[in-house]
Parts: structure tokens; sequence; C-alpha cells
């Protein structure tokens, strides 16, 4: 019959609940980095569409997306651009800006988690005039 020393026991033991312990804190940190870059993306996604609406009332249109690109306009209407970049699994890019046809636009925007009632991958925001 195999018998394993006491002191084999423990060790193992003790190995164990180390590995399960940083698995978790990994996971954990994990997590939090996309709840964080999601937050952040909302946030912005939000920030943007009330700079288009102020915009929209100064100039009677939407941006043009070379418009949306140059920091020197948009500065105009947003207390600071740095848009986030975050690419993830499922997100290649944070932020796309487009103009519509109909002189709307469209804001998609890629959360790596869900976040301020905003689903798990891309989302939209758009004008009232799609």
């Amino acid at each position: 019959m195999f018998t394993i020393n006491p002191k084999l026991k423990l060790l193992l033991g003790s190995l164990i609940v180390a590995a399960v312990l940083l698995l978790a804190v990994v996971l954990g940190l994990s997590a939090g980095k996309n709840l964080a870059q999601a937050e952040t993306v909302a946030a912005s996604a939000q920030s943007l569409a009330k700079a288009f609406e102020y915009f929209y009332n100064d100039q009677g249109r939407f941006p043009t997306a070379v418009e949306f690109t140059n920091q020197n306009v948009m500065l105009n209407y947003l207390s600071g651009y740095n848009l986030p970049s975050f690419t993830s699994k499922i997100c290649s890019d944070s932020l796309q800006y487009k103009k519509a046809l109909n002189g709307g636009y469209v804001l998609d925007f890629c959360l790596p988690t869900a976040a301020r009632n905003y689903a798990k991958g891309w989302n939209k925001i758009q004008s009232g005039a799609q």
C-alpha cells in the first residue's frame, strides 16, 4: 500500500490553494481591466454624442469624418479630445464615426464587457435623423 508523507500532503495542498488563489487574482485583474476600458469607451461615446449635438446646433449639420478626426475642430465641443483606443479579442477598435448619407451620424463603439446599459461587443449611437 502506498502512503504519502503528511508533510508532502501539506505541501501539495498548499500549492494547490496557492495556484487557485493566483488564478482568481489574475482573472479578477483581467475582468477589472475590461470593465475599466468598457466604462472609458462608453463614457467617451456618450460625450461624443453630446458634442455632435452641440456641433449641429452651431453648424446646422453633423461633423464630417475629416472634422471628427481634427482635434482643433472637435475641441470646440469637447473638454478634451483623447479618444480611447483599446483592442481586445472582440474589439479591433474602440470607436468608429460615420456621417450618414441622410445628414445624420452613426457612432459605433466596441466594449470588451457590458457597461452603462450597453452590451459587450459593438454598440451604436446615432442621430435621430436615421
